[in-house]
């Protein structure tokens, strides 16, 4: 994840401020905004190479299909999403390990369906905790929250609130890594 929608760069980067990341020297952020598993996986290999240091791995939405969608092509249907997705997490795992799922997003303005996301969500799920990783589904956590509370106005990214509280939330996680 890029950081979208924050002006202090994203969780990624309120990270940087934490007690719970300062043990670690090198820091690492290999999200990038508009990519799908697909795009990933060819990327892989740059972040094997971190192991076994520990990792977060969190996707977006990009994968999704969507209503009125311009980039049909780029979507990414669920059983080989489900597929990429073991793929990438099997060559990523590191010794500690976590997940978090996308967070739900405005179907009025991204054309994102609540259930077909569900779906996906519920998938990557299983597919990381199958892999060993701790998860975190912060879709689950987020679906019936006020979408002023957390999110852009675009609907498809957080807003300073809610890249603070992703930032915090991690760092809890993290922290518990010692």
């Amino acid at each position: 994840m890029e950081g979208a929608g924050d002006s202090a760069g994203g969780f990624f980067h309120r990270l940087e401020g934490c007690d719970a990341i300062a043990r670690y020297e090198r820091r690492v952020n290999l999200g990038v905004g508009g990519n799908t598993t697909r795009d990933m996986l060819a990327r892989a290999e740059t972040a094997a190479v971190f192991v076994p240091r520990d990792i977060v791995v969190m996707l977006g939405c990009n994968d999704v299909p969507r209503k009125g969608d311009d980039s049909k092509d780029r979507r990414v249907p669920l059983a080989e999403y489900e597929i990429n997705l073991r793929r990438i997490l099997r060559q990523i795992k590191g010794e500690h390990s976590l997940f978090a799922s996308s967070f739900p997003v405005s179907s009025e303005r991204t054309g994102v369906q609540e259930e077909t996301l569900s779906l996906y969500m519920a998938a990557a799920l299983s597919i990381a905790a199958d892999a060993g990783y701790e998860t975190w589904d912060l879709y689950g956590e987020l679906v019936d929250c006020d979408p002023a509370r957390y999110y852009a106005p675009d609907g498809l990214h957080f807003n300073d609130a809610g890249h603070a509280m992703t930032a915090s939330e991690l760092a809890k996680r993290i922290s518990k890594w010692g």
